[in-house]
């Protein structure tokens, strides 16, 4: 038999191949682990393990039965040790494909226990009955790989490739077998007196959740298929910021944020991708801006973005191309915002307080002349004027001469603009138990900007309760409430103004008064610039 050189190449590639792939799964399992576990559920301790070790574990809540408790301790140990030790009890197993781990069923027949002699297992086993049965599908075809428990223990098998079972269970009226498999509700059956137990599962809807999309409801990220940008609640409160779109400036690629003021309060534009218009419209009855996203706040559409406390966000993502209009209608054309705000959890009361105190200066005045300059400038017009050359077109005002003699200079800038304060403070309290949490938020935030008669205040009170009436029925409550005051006084146009006003003023009159009658830069006729 000839041998060409291209199978020996072909030949050593592969072992080398297989060569690498040994070598990645070997390093994973030596990976060294540290880990402390008392009456903890074991989905929660492969979390654990995931983050120790740097790996990614793949399971099936059912197969693995996540709620069933681990008390471990390991120091310094391989994962391999670690798996090992966790899984064996379990009746689990894993294999490593690639640069994760799975973890199965491990059909083996259990090991003996340590605390038990072989005549007593053979005595317990003596005293079991054998119990067979076949589990269906709502068409009546057999579902392979159903996994089937002894409620309470760790002993177990599943059903073959026609769907049917045997099974050893303890000769007691009172015994109960679990049925579980993915993307079918779990059932619970007494067994009683029977020696054949055959059921028909139900498919659940819950966990078919990759393939439901739900309009203005829960859904998760990787459920759209179009453009998203997600933002977590530890990244918006790096920014501490009056509202929601200042802590997404520069954070979320596509979305462009503007403000449209400097007072306070003022709510930026955001465009998604840009304008969806040629020209960017209202709509007259409501104000809104057209070409803006549509806002769900927990599933409801909500008003503008300013009223929502960013203390009460624990997400937020944003759907960016035509997936938003597939789902919401119209009012996505302009992009989507879902905002999730924070929910009760299990455990005791958790109180928090969150709080901060800022300033905020002008980063700049315009450069403008002062009293001497402002009348040199004039007497330099009136000299250089070349449409009449020699006349006296800009001569000084007598309020104007009277002031430049006594020595008035008067920036108008520096007297209107003062340092701002920012102050925010925010309570919450979390907690509940198995069927009821609930989530309680109040907030408060004060912004004075450095035109000290511009203010922005908003006062917050959120509320959220969960309760959960039987397995099937959950209800709840969800209510934002948010009271805002806004004073701005002149609004944005006080810069503009303040340039226009005559340094040869006094801004008091002789009383010590307020001069309310102050007399503005006069404009020039065109053609008359020096």
């Amino acid at each position: 038999m000839k041998i060409s050189s291209l199978q020996i190449l072909l030949a050593l590639t592969l072992a080398s191949i297989s060569f690498a792939h040994d070598g990645k799964a070997q390093e994973l399992l030596n990976r060294r682990v540290s880990l402390s576990a008392q009456n903890e559920d074991v989905e929660v301790t492969f979390k654990r393990i995931e983050k120790l070790a740097k790996v990614q574990f793949l399971f099936s809540r059912e197969v693995i039965q996540s709620k069933r408790k681990i008390n471990y301790q390991a120091k310094n140990e391989e994962l391999s040790q670690v798996l090992s030790h966790i899984l064996a009890p379990l009746n689990l197993s894993y294999e490593v494909v690639g640069q994760q781990i799975v973890i199965k069923r491990d059909l083996a027949p259990p090991t003996l226990p340590q605390d038990k002699t072989s005549a007593e297992l053979r005595i317990e086993q003596a005293l079991d009955k054998q119990i067979t049965g076949r589990v269906t599908a709502e068409n009546g075809e057999g579902l392979p790989g159903v996994n089937i428990q002894i409620k309470g223990t760790t002993r177990g098998t599943s059903t073959d490739g026609n769907g049917n079972y045997k099974l050893a269970i303890p000769d007691e009226a009172g015994t109960v077998l679990v049925f579980s498999f993915i993307g079918y509700a779990t059932q619970e059956v007494t067994v009683g007196a029977r020696s054949v137990v055959s059921i028909t599962m139900a498919a659940d809807d819950k966990t078919l959740n990759e393939v439901v999309v739900v309009g203005y409801g829960v859904q998760r990220k990787r459920d759209i298929t179009g453009s998203v940008v997600s933002v977590s609640e530890t990244a918006l409160k790096e920014v501490p910021a009056p509202n929601l779109l200042n802590q997404l400036k520069g954070r979320a690629a596509g979305v462009s944020i503007v403000s449209n003021g400097t007072t306070p309060g003022a709510q930026p534009q955001i465009r998604i991708r840009g304008n969806r218009t040629l020209t960017s419209s209202t709509n007259p009855g409501t104000g809104d801006n057209l070409d803006g996203p549509l806002v769900v706040v927990d599933g409801i559409p909500y008003g503008g973005l300013n009223d929502i406390n960013p203390d009460d966000i624990v997400n937020l993502e944003i759907l960016k191309d035509a997936s938003a209009t597939a789902i919401y209608g119209s009012r996505g054309s302009g992009g989507v915002i879902l905002v999730t705000t924070k929910r009760g959890k299990v455990g005791k009361p958790v109180f928090s307080y969150d709080g901060y105190y800022g300033a905020t200066a002008i980063m700049g005045k315009y450069n403008v002349m002062n009293g001497p300059e402002y009348a040199q400038f004039k007497a330099d017009a009136t000299k250089y004027n070349r449409a009449s050359p020699g006349t006296t077109a800009y001569p000084l005002t007598p309020k104007e001469q009277a002031a430049l003699d006594a020595g008035v200079s008067t920036d108008w800038q520096s007297l209107i603009y003062k340092p701002g304060f920012m102050t925010n403070h925010q309570l919450g309290m979390t907690g509940g138990v198995e069927n009821t949490q609930y989530s309680l938020g109040l907030g408060y935030f004060n912004e004075t900007g450095i035109i000290p008669s511009q203010n922005f205040t908003r006062v917050n009170i959120r509320a959220t309760i969960d309760q959960r009436i039987g397995k099937r029925i959950k209800v709840g409550l969800n209510t934002l409430n948010t009271l805002t005051y806004t004073n701005t006084p002149g609004g944005g146009g006080i810069p503009g103004g303040l340039v226009s006003l005559t340094p040869l003023a006094s801004p008091y009159n002789a009383d010590g008064s307020l001069n309310l009658f102050r007399q503005k830069v006069p404009s020039m006729p065109p053609g008359s610039a020096p």
